[in-house]
């Protein structure tokens, strides 16, 4: 009876962390979704679909990180952690208002929200960034 409700509680924090984790590569998760619809609606098996789907998704995270890493221009590396930024950060905003929703949060749960969006958004920028030499 004692272990269960912190291990609830781990687990519940766990499940949220990871919900947020991957909200910051929803434009890998956007490219290979689309690439794995488009392919079943071309006439593809779900087989091979889903393994097109795979690949789009981790040719977008590569095609970004060497992106970042390879472009001398600070505007372009910006550039390039918007693009992975701004749509993780609007991911991170609706996991939020969800997750606050069903908690019951009355209407104060936006600024909440646009905080967990700020902090999605940031964290998935930075992912993206170049090392600093």
């Amino acid at each position: 009876m004692f272990i269960t409700l912190p291990l609830a509680l781990i687990g519940v924090g766990l499940m949220i962390y990871l919900l947020f984790a991957a909200a910051t590569y929803v434009l890998p998760l956007y490219a290979g979704l689309t690439a794995a619809f488009a392919s079943l609606h071309a006439g593809a098996s779900y087989t091979s679909a889903l393994l097109l789907g795979i690949i789009a998704f981790l040719l977008v995270i590569m095609l970004g990180q060497m992106a970042s890493q390879l472009l001398p221009s600070r505007q372009a590396r910006t550039a390039i952690a918007l693009l992975f930024g701004v749509p993780a950060a609007f991911a991170g905003f609706q996991v939020a208002s969800a997750l606050l929703h069903l908690g019951g949060v009355g209407s104060w749960g936006v600024p909440l929200s646009l905080a967990a969006a700020l902090a999605t958004g940031t964290v998935a920028a930075k992912r993206h960034q170049r090392l600093p030499a």
